[in-house]
């Protein structure tokens, strides 16, 4: 019972969650996650592996990825450094999604203000309205 019901019997048994291999994509065991709120807490260590991984932030399951993270809330405060690293590189649509995650955990993403903020700036104007968004929901005065 306690396994098959329990929130830390169901992530246990969605990881590890294997980017690496094309063939077997995890988006089922991610939408699951993205659901479960904080109960998913244990999972953003192998969830941050995905961000750090070239391939899959260049893949469809970078968008999975990243929502699975935002549905986690303030619990996936670690997943912050990866997520500023791949705000570097990203796409107009992965920006939006990264800035989302950022305010879906609230002030536990503070840290982030100035490189959202910076986001208001941007060419795209919904990457500009999810970032001022984001500074309001971060805590940011």
């Amino acid at each position: 019972y306690y396994t098959t019901y329990h929130p830390d019997g169901i992530v246990a048994s969605l990881l590890p969650l294997d980017f690496g291999n094309p063939s077997k994509r995890p988006a089922n065991e991610l939408l699951a996650l993205s659901v479960m709120g904080e109960d998913a807490a244990p999972a953003v260590a192998n969830l941050v592996g995905g961000l750090n991984d070239p391939d899959t932030r260049q893949s469809l399951v970078a968008g999975n990825l990243l929502t699975a993270i935002a549905g986690i809330g303030p619990a996936a405060a670690p997943a912050i450094p990866a997520l500023l690293e791949m705000l570097e590189s990203a796409s107009t649509r992965q920006k939006g999604l990264i800035v989302q995650t950022l305010m879906n955990m609230g002030i536990a993403a503070a840290a982030t203000e100035s490189r959202v903020g910076e986001l208001l700036a941007d060419e795209d104007a919904g990457v500009r309205a999810i970032a001022a968004a984001a500074l309001v929901k971060i805590g940011a005065s």
